[in-house]
């Protein structure tokens, strides 16, 4: 084969034993960036093979070229570079060498589009031994094609876990959610079965149901305690015979989609209620996961912060960090809104202290009273000492005043709402510690004061 001029795409390739190898052959190596040029590179090495009367060979330069990519580019790109290399070969005189090709451009192609939907999806980020349990009770049950049932509190993760049991199953369809609450009774029943053309009056044409979208998938019903009892029929009849009946059709088709629904109120409750239908509890109970409230899977709170202070700090381009009595700050907090209201606190936390800071434990509690109820504050500062938590909390105040005036006691006693002479007061007694940490800017502050 002749000296092609193959390139890779990242430094330290070409001490890789696959550049190694290539250059034993005689394969000049430099560096690539991009995709037009890789696919110009591809174009330009089995060219020259081709011309020197060698076609096997520049059908193994294009399955080694293409290879050593695959794992940089998106799978769009390589499609396009196997197709540019099968177009090139199509005269090759070796019908293997094609073969071998497309052999390989499946495959390839294949993995990468697993990879793609394995990184596309989010992923539980957890430490405490409850969570851990559940991904293996999840993991287990997810090569089933039996109905689940999550529950659990606001924000604590039921469509994350119904979107990784999905993964795990291996099945080929797409993953579908709805919320039942967001929807009116009869829109729903539309959105879910479809509709066929004149069936009601705004019916114009024919719509196909999430139902047969989610075919070979997984459809996630969120919030299904909001389904009406009618369209709880319909949805066990699904379960069970694997049917659905779109609105004006003749009659149901078969469907092979499975089931993941999840709710935070008590099902059983609502049976009793007659809310929700028993035998429909009953179909979707064959499994059920229930997730822990965020407030009793303490490692996994800081295990969340951690992450979500260094993806928020990175996405706003801030540096700052959080003291360990900052995370047992929110170790003890309520958090009735569980992963959602653990991320808010700590994205505002983030975005108004001063960049380049460590966060500590007074921050996080100033922010999190301003978000939270008294009643939940109760219950974080439970076996704290009164007036020492209000005090804390008194100089966390103030240490915001100041630092976002500048150090400018005037303008801190404006921002506030307390007289000068108050603040410098404060400042003099209690906390004058505060004023102590100053640089330069607050001896003309203990000046001020003295006089």
């Amino acid at each position: 084969m002749s000296r092609a001029a193959v390139r890779t795409l990242e430094k330290g390739d070409e001490n890789s034993p696959l550049a190694e190898a290539l250059t034993t052959h005689g394969v000049a190596l430099a560096r690539l960036g991009r995709y037009d040029e890789s696919r110009l590179t591809l174009e330009r090495a089995i060219f020259i093979a081709s011309q020197a009367g060698d076609k096997e060979g520049a059908g193994l330069a294009s399955l080694t070229i293409i290879e050593e990519l695959n794992d940089r580019l998106k799978v769009e790109e390589i499609a396009n570079l196997y197709a540019q290399a099968d177009e090139l070969l199509a005269d090759s005189q070796n019908p293997d060498t094609l073969a071998r090709l497309r052999a390989c451009a499946r495959r390839t192609l294949e993995a990468g589009r697993a990879r793609n939907r394995e990184s596309a999806t989010p992923k539980f980020i957890y430490a405490d031994e409850q969570t851990v349990e559940l991904l293996r009770t999840a993991h287990r049950i997810s090569t089933t094609n039996a109905p689940v049932l999550i529950t659990g509190e606001t924000g604590t993760g039921k469509e994350l876990l119904a979107r990784m049991i999905h993964e795990w199953s291996g099945r080929a369809g797409q993953f579908v959610a709805i919320n039942c609450a967001a929807l009116t009774e009869t829109l729903l029943e539309s959105i879910l079965f479809g509709h066929r053309r004149g069936s009601f009056k705004d019916a114009v044409q024919d719509h196909i149901g999430i139902v047969h979208q989610a075919a070979g998938g997984t459809l996630f019903l969120d919030e299904i305690a909001e389904l009406n009892l009618a369209n709880q029929g319909k949805l066990l009849r699904l379960i069970e015979n694997g049917e659905a009946q779109a609105i004006g059709s003749a009659g149901p088709e078969h469907v092979d989609v499975r089931i993941i629904a999840s709710s935070n109120r008590n099902l059983k409750e609502l049976v009793a209620q007659k809310e929700f239908r028993d035998d429909l509890l009953y179909r979707l109970n064959t499994f059920h996961l229930e997730i822990p409230p965020l407030r009793k899977r303490q490692e996994d709170i800081s295990a969340l912060a951690a992450h979500f202070a260094k993806e928020i700090a990175e996405q706003h381009n801030r540096q700052v960090r959080f003291t360990p009595d900052a995370i047992e700050a929110m170790r003890r907090l309520p958090l009735r809104g569980n992963t959602r209201e653990l991320r808010s606190l700590i994205e505002r936390t983030v975005l108004t202290a001063t960049d380049g800071t460590q966060i500590n434990r007074e921050a996080v509690e100033v922010l999190a009273a301003r978000q939270t109820s008294k009643a939940a504050l109760d219950d974080a500062w439970a076996g704290c000492s009164f007036e020492e938590e209000v005090l804390r909390y008194e100089a966390s105040l103030v240490k915001l005043a100041l630092d976002s005036s500048k150090g400018s006691v005037t303008r801190a006693a404006r921002l506030l709402g307390v007289t000068h002479q108050r603040l410098c007061s404060m400042l003099q007694g209690r906390h004058k510690d505060l004023l102590q940490s100053k640089k330069p800017t607050q001896k003309r502050k203990r000046s001020i004061i003295r006089k």
